[in-house]
């Protein structure tokens, strides 16, 4: 669709168009005199300006933002009258649903999303019957809401050696919806059965805390949970088991029949 005028130069031998072109088309000229000039075929893509999500953000704040249908020179199509579909990088994101435009949205529209998900995130528009009509808004800085619960960062061990230190594992502090915080509270580790050696009690650096010498000298299978105050304690570890260390000596006693038993350790 073309929706402008023509505006002769002063010199009259060229003229300016001043509407906005959308789709394909030719634009047919007329001068004063007998003669016909055809631009030949002109094809324009619409897109979409998707702008205003407040940045930074905290997860889980609705936040709004604008679309407006836009010509191939930003001119606002105030004749849209499409669906308009939204996606985000944030796999958490919450729209509103689909949106047909209608006549008096102008081509203009404000929607609210909430975004949960921290880090850098974008939001995309697209209408639903010409997937090239699209645009976004990208550079989204979402921060992590307040502390909620732990989660582990990484596992125990599955296998470690009785009296043997294991190899470190971490605990997060998270918000609600899985954003590691930056908060320092301490956290404790508690084995459901045995009594592990070490620091069973680190303070988190930046919202992880690290668990980096713990030993246990008896052989069997445990798992931990993880506590900190009042936050939603981590769920059970993956089960560890505690195997017997390498005999490091032999005892020779001597019974009272004037036989031998033997016995590692």
């Amino acid at each position: 669709v073309v929706n402008g005028d023509l505006v002769p130069s002063i010199d009259t031998k060229s003229a300016i168009f001043t509407g906005h072109l959308t789709g394909t088309a030719s634009i047919h000229m007329t001068s004063g005199v007998p003669t016909l000039i055809d631009s030949g075929v002109l094809t324009v893509t619409p897109k979409f300006s998707v702008a205003g999500y407040i940045s930074p953000s905290t997860a889980g704040a609705s936040q709004s933002f604008t679309v407006t249908a836009q010509d191939g020179l930003g001119a606002t199509i105030t004749t849209y009258t499409g669906t308009v579909h939204f996606s985000s990088s944030d796999a958490q994101a919450v729209f509103l649903g689909d949106y047909t435009f209608v006549s008096g949205d102008l081509g203009t529209k404000t929607f609210n999303a909430t975004l949960k998900t921290s880090g850098t995130q974008s939001i995309t528009a697209t209408d639903t019957a010409t997937a090239s009509i699209t645009g976004a808004q990208s550079g989204i800085t979402i921060n992590p809401a307040g502390k909620n619960k732990l989660v582990w960062g990484t596992q125990p061990a599955a296998a470690v050696t009785a009296g043997a230190t294991w190899a470190p594992f971490t605990v997060k502090i998270v918000d609600q919806y899985g954003n590691q915080t930056a908060d320092t509270d301490n956290v404790t580790i508690i084995p459901s059965a045995g009594s592990p050696g070490g620091t069973l009690t680190q303070a988190a650096a930046a919202g992880i805390a690290t668990f980096n010498n713990i030993t246990d000298n008896t052989a069997g299978n445990l798992t931990l949970t993880a506590n900190s105050g009042t936050l939603a304690a981590a769920p059970a570890s993956n089960s560890v088991t505690i195997n017997p260390a390498t005999a490091s000596q032999v005892k020779v006693e001597t019974a009272v029949n004037g036989r031998g038993t033997r016995s590692e350790e």
